[in-house]
């Protein structure tokens, strides 16, 4: 968790921002930080759980996505943006 929502945690108080149904207890607006896997084409409309149809998305971007095409909420495929090769990313593996 970051140390910003700590600080929001101990000033408001931990009981304002439950995340329901858990035993960490910690506040719901962490969800928002968490990455998710989003299906480029829903499920619901025929897409398929593979490589080729998933990406990393922020909790709140996947969830305001919910049924729609990309076509329907007005972005590209994030798959046609490519990727950036970093050469000196040793894949966090210096934080174990």
């Amino acid at each position: 968790m970051t140390s910003a929502l700590l600080k929001m945690e101990n000033l408001l108080g931990i009981q304002h921002f439950k995340v329901k149904g858990t035993n960490n207890e910690r506040h719901g607006v962490a969800l928002v930080l968490r990455a998710t896997i989003d299906h480029i084409h829903p499920l619901s409309l025929g897409g398929r759980t593979s490589f080729e149809n998933l990406v990393t998305s922020c909790w709140s971007c996947n969830y305001g996505k919910l049924n729609a095409t990309l076509e329907q909420i007005g972005i590209s495929n994030p798959l046609d943006r490519g990727t950036k090769k970093i050469d000196d990313w040793d894949g966090l593996s210096s934080n174990l």
